[in-house]
């Protein structure tokens, strides 16, 4: 294990909060800059050069000395946090065996890399018993309890990421305090037990206070809050008694302490009577950098020449500190509370966010999950049980005869008929299942922790019940008549594609065997249904790749504030030859297939060849789906050739990820998006509001561009939660100095929303249709398009630009 560097803190941030954090801040820093120039005006013209010097230096060294003790108390922090997070030492705490010799090895080599400033390392369970102590040298394992420890209950109640101090204790061995932190069976559980140091106070000191001592002097370490001494440099004085042996010159320093905890109230007692004549003092706050130290200053004291400081200037001097001392708190407050408020906004965020993602997924006849929720339940519950080893089920449904219900009855019957069937499936299964209606007459139940045999019962139940006239919680005039295919994982696959193909196989075999029937996935009777699925689509889908049956197209993408065009999303289409009907039924055989890579690089080339060379103020994106940027042989640089045969240089071109399939593998992801802008292309989120990723991949990727999905777009311009969802997405947006572009802008309603919402960018059929050319008409008017009056006056809002390679940057789709 080794130590990490510091890694900040992200979230979202409002605009307006923002700022006020800077001005703030800027304020803190001015008045920080100010008023040590005033002290210092006050001060030097008081004293001799030779004092001056001396007094220079002192301050110097109460700097390196307190920089010293903050980096030792640092790391000692660090290194305690990172044993309470190991896993391995999670399991000794946990686990009722001895420690396995790797974790003593950790624990054993994090003691001896803080040497002795640690005279002890310990694991300790919540009821007191002790896992694992190290102490110099030795390692053991202790099973016996420990009296009763109040630092175990004060340490499971602190903050993850935090550590609990203890005040220091004094004997005659020297100073010491204690350092602990809990340990989490995993990340956000309970406490089970503590990681604890013993700190060396005294060692602590004696290791940064070389520079003091090289001028004859010595160091004290102070604790402002309570005006004691933490640790004292003399040899042989005791911690918390500032006197010493042998009196002399130092006699009066008792004081010390009660004068830095209440410098106004005894401004009058000046330093040379604190110390003695021939003794001047050096004074440095430990660094805040290291929580729970922030009240401990550095005093270094060494005999410099007499000089003149008049007591007037030492009164002025020590109201100015407590002055500095007063506005930093009180500007440290003032900063917390705006911060305090971006905390909330972003809970906010997220609920709304959750909300109106939600509403998206919703199929509005039945009230069951869409097309989309179910891809995304399917792949959530089949990793997580992959993960945890537990068996999920599948089920396809679909209605018998069902279009010759719609021919013969009209649409309104049949919307009647699959109305009911969803009101029947939604009271047919359990809560945990998730009901779907993935097309016209065809449906979906997902079952976690439900094996195959249990299932089909509960297929046969819902059949049962659908076969008779009237049944369910609506009034219905005929019996329902279905269809379905059960497989379940991990006896018939442990992926999605290979899941739905072989309850697809199942359904299909049960389809041209009489119907009305409940077929669970046997490779005896169904796997001459499956190879024809999935050959049947792969061999589609080679052909539409060898024989490139694509077109591109291109949808214009338009600045909001004057109908300017910024640039192109490039699309697909599959030509009619190519057998598909649309570029997602296109992807979607790829999918089953497994050539969705393979379709990706032919988009790609499709696109960049009809695109040609762009204008240099106009853009072009692509997508790439996180299958291919997670793949281990996705290279940034094959891009970037494959575009360079077409004279699109990447500074012009961005790479967009789609929320709509799920992410496995994110530290992969991030690792190729961040190779990618280093190879020159600007990336962007592509589909928020619509996939399973929510604000994860927002939290953390700092993406040139965030699309918002249109199923957002268009529950914006309707309801307030999703209108509050965007407005949220443009304020962080903005907060990054990224483009936020609406998608599937299709009326003036959608259109006036957005522009009020300040959203940068739009597309949709409103702005301009995919057209086989890059074409821009010139400026749009967009006031003919809504209703006037109701867009800010110009120049209210900064308009995106194209930029170099740093900035953000327009996206384009290699496929629909």
């Amino acid at each position: 294990m080794t130590l990490p560097a510091a890694v900040p803190e992200a979230g979202t941030r409002p605009a307006d909060a923002l700022r006020l954090v800077r001005l703030r801040l800027g304020l803190a820093m001015a008045a920080m800059a100010v008023l040590p120039i005033v002290l210092a005006v006050l001060i030097l013209p008081g004293l001799t050069g030779p004092d001056a010097d001396a007094q220079a230096r002192l301050a110097a060294s109460s700097g390196d000395v307190s920089a010293a003790l903050a980096a030792d108390l640092g790391r000692v922090r660090s290194a305690l946090l990172i044993t309470a997070a190991d896993p391995q030492v999670a399991g000794v705490v946990a686990g009722s065996g001895p420690p396995s010799p790797a974790v003593k090895a950790s624990v054993s080599s994090i003691a001896g890399l803080l040497g002795p400033v640690v005279s002890s390392a310990s694991l300790q369970t919540m009821t007191g018993v002790e896992r694992l102590r190290v102490a110099g040298a030795k390692i053991a394992a202790v099973g016996a309890p420990r009296p009763a420890d109040p630092v175990l209950t004060a340490t499971a109640s602190v903050a993850a990421g935090d550590v609990y101090r203890t005040q220091p204790v004094h004997s005659a061995d020297g100073t010491t305090m204690t350092l602990s932190a809990p340990v989490r069976a995993k990340p956000g559980g309970p406490v089970i037990g503590i990681v604890r140091f013993d700190v060396s106070v005294d060692r602590l000191l004696a290791g940064a206070e070389t520079v003091a001592r090289s001028g004859g002097g010595y160091a004290l370490v102070v604790d402002r809050s309570t005006g004691e001494i933490v640790a004292d440099g003399r040899a042989g004085a005791a911690a918390g008694q500032v006197g010493g042996a042998g009196g002399g010159p130092m006699a009066d320093l008792p004081d010390v302490g009660s004068a830095l905890g209440g410098a106004v109230a005894r401004a009058g007692r000046a330093w040379a009577t604190l110390f003695g004549d021939g003794w001047g003092v050096g004074l440095a706050p430990v660094s805040v950098a290291v929580p729970g130290f922030a009240d401990w200053t550095v005093v270094v004291a060494q005999p410099i020449p007499t000089g003149g400081i008049p007591i007037q200037l030492a009164i002025a001097a020590l109201l100015l500190l407590a002055a500095i001392a007063g506005l930093a708190i009180w500007m440290a407050r003032q900063v917390i509370r705006p911060a305090a408020a971006l905390d909330g906004s972003r809970q906010e965020l997220a609920a709304l966010y959750e909300v109106a993602r939600r509403d998206a997924l919703i199929d509005p006849l039945t009230g069951l999950g869409n097309h989309r929720a179910f891809q995304e339940t399917l792949g959530r519950e089949l990793a997580q049980a992959r993960r945890h080893r537990y068996p999920v089920t599948l089920m396809l449904l679909d209605l018998d005869d069902f279009k010759q219900v719609n021919d013969r009855a009209g649409h309104a019957s049949g919307d009647a008929i699959l109305s009911s069937f969803g009101l029947l499936l939604t009271g047919g299964v359990r809560r945990g299942d998730g009901a779907f209606r993935i097309g016209g007459d065809e449906f979906a139940v997902v079952m976690p922790h439900t094996d195959g045999d249990g299932a089909e019962i509960v297929a046969r139940r819902l059949l049962s019940t659908a076969l008779e006239p009237g049944a369910g919680t609506a009034p219905r005039r005929a019996p329902i008549s279905f269809s379905a295919g059960i497989a379940s994982a991990p006896d018939h696959g442990t992926v999605a594609g290979e899941l739905s193909a072989r309850a697809d196989a199942a359904l299909y075999w049960g389809k041209r065997h009489g119907r009305t029937t409940v077929e669970m996935y046997d490779p005896a009777r169904h796997r001459a249904e499956l190879p024809g699925l999935v050959a049947d689509a792969g061999a589609a889908v080679a052909t539409v790749i060898e024989r490139r049956l694509l077109r591109a197209v291109f949808q214009p993408i338009v600045r909001l504030t004057d109908g300017a065009t910024l640039g192109f999303e490039g699309l697909v289409r599959p030509l009619p030859e190519s057998g598909f009907s649309d570029a997602t039924s296109l992807f979607a055989a790829a999918a089953v297939a497994g050539r969705t890579m393979d379709l990706e690089r032919q988009c790609l080339e499709t696109v960049a060849a009809a695109a040609g060379r762009l204008p240099d103020d106009r853009f072009l994106g692509l997508n790439l789906s996180p299958r291919s940027l997670e793949a281990p042989d996705f290279s940034p640089g094959a891009v970037r050739a494959t575009l360079a045969r077409f004279g699109l240089p990447p500074e012009q071109v961005v790479l967009e990820v789609t929320e709509r399939e799920p992410i496995e593998a994110l530290d992969r992801l991030k690792a190729s998006l961040a190779a990618c802008r280093a190879a020159g292309f600007r990336v962007a989120a592509d589909d928020v509001g619509a996939g399973n990723a929510g604000l994860r991949l927002l939290s953390h990727v700092q993406f040139d561009m965030v699309k918002i999905d249109l199923a957002l777009v268009h529950e914006g311009a309707l309801h307030d939660p999703a209108l509050s969802v965007l407005r949220s997405l443009v304020e962080m947006a903005g907060g990054w100095g990224a483009l936020v572009v609406a998608e599937g802008i299709e009326n003036g309603a959608q259109l006036r929303a957005m522009r009020e919402l300040r959203v940068g960018a739009g597309q949709g059929y409103l702005l301009g249709r995919p057209s086989d050319e890059l074409r821009d008409d010139g400026m749009i008017d967009l006031a003919a398009l809504q209703d006037e009056g109701l867009w800010p006056a110009p120049g209210s809002f900064r308009p995106w630009q194209v930029a170099p390679a740093q900035g953000g940057l327009g996206r384009g789709g290699s496929r629909a």
